[in-house]
């Protein structure tokens, strides 16, 4: 939703985290996979482009950036988790220890834990009072 806001180191790193994210559980499913390619076309991120990287490089290019930068990139990385409706320890784990290493407070990541459970579909339709709450849980 805002993963354009993303400058290319920034979404090489990201795209490797989701990555790993969504091996935490030794499976990628089809909504995973699919998400993951809207990613890529929202950062236009081409394969060119993405360069692998293990997770401590992926959190060494994030360290610095911008609260809303790392804000959404939880977001879109909670979103990943959702998606196939298979969300496991390793993934809560996984995304707890991002929340933790980019320093988003409990409270902001609770209130985005709430986004999705008022709007759960990928493409809500109400995507309009979806997109407005989210922009303010991003600032």
């Amino acid at each position: 939703m805002f993963l354009n806001e993303l400058n290319e180191k920034q979404a090489v790193a990201f795209i490797n985290l989701v990555t790993e994210f969504a091996l935490s559980d030794h499976d990628i499913g089809k909504e995973e996979e699919s998400l993951m390619e809207k990613f890529c076309e929202e950062m236009n991120l081409s394969e060119e482009v993405i360069v692998e990287m293990d997770e401590d490089e992926a959190y060494k290019v994030i360290e610095g950036s911008s609260d809303r930068i790392t804000n959404i990139m939880y977001f879109e990385l909670l979103r990943i988790g959702l998606v196939d409706d298979d969300y496991d320890f390793k993934e809560v784990d996984f995304i707890e220890k991002f929340g933790d290493k980019m320093g988003i407070p409990r409270s902001k990541r609770m209130a985005i834990v709430n986004y999705f459970y008022r709007f759960p579909d990928t493409e809500p339709k109400n995507a309009e009072e979806a997109r407005k709450e989210a922009e303010e849980l991003l600032k």
